[in-house]
């Protein structure tokens, strides 16, 4: 498995925790802390995240396969999907929810399509699906850890404490996928494959 699936899954595993902190217990956020944060309120909150991100996904899959900027937006729409985190912390009335549903809608279109293609381009040959395997059952056991640990925890810290460390967790998933733009990682690998050559060719000359 290349470095850049590992630091692929354990950004992804970052955030996937911390959303799985807070999802299942939104509603309930919103409902009790939030001022209009009534049933209706709520639905339509979620119907701008996913319409917001549903109009963004092709042209922004587009545009970073046109400009070779994959990483480079999911960096960027993962460190808004974060700053999105902090600002529901301090939300208090159902304009600033939707507009913080509006931005992620938005970020999770600019990290979606371009972590899937990062994440396909360096998968090994032959353990695709091996490797997509590995990927889906760490998230999803942190997932499911992580919805667990939400209730609990809102009961001891409360909500708006809850997406803080969302928002921590955000912060440790961007900095991985910093790692993973830096070109010295790839030249490490190369320079790790060289070497590798040279000892077997070593091997087979003896």
């Amino acid at each position: 498995m290349k470095k850049v699936i590992e630091l692929l899954i354990l950004s992804d595993l970052a955030l996937v925790i911390g959303s799985g902190l807070v999802e299942p217990i939104f509603a309930v956020f919103v409902n009790l802390s939030i001022e209009g944060g009534t049933v209706f309120a709520i639905g339509l909150a979620s119907s701008i995240y996913l319409l917001s991100g549903s109009a963004l996904h092709i042209p922004i899959g587009r545009i970073a396969d046109k400009h070779r900027i994959h990483k480079e937006l999911l960096v960027l729409g993962t460190a808004l999907m974060t700053l999105c985190a902090f600002a529901y912390s301090i939300a208090t009335n159902m304009m600033q929810i939707y507009l913080i549903q509006f931005l992620y809608g938005i970020a999770f279109a600019m990290a979606f399509s371009t972590w899937c293609a990062t994440f396909s381009h360096f998968l090994d040959k032959d353990k695709e699906a091996f490797e997509w395997s590995i990927y889906k059952t760490i998230t999803g056991v942190g997932a499911a850890a992580a919805a667990v640990m939400g209730g609990f925890a809102v009961e001891l810290i409360g909500f708006r404490s809850l997406f803080v460390i969302n928002g921590v967790l955000g912060i440790i998933g961007t900095l991985v996928l910093l790692v993973i733009i830096n070109p010295n990682i790839n030249r490490h690998k190369k320079h790790h494959l060289i070497h590798h050559r040279a000892y077997q060719h070593k091997i087979k000359g003896k």
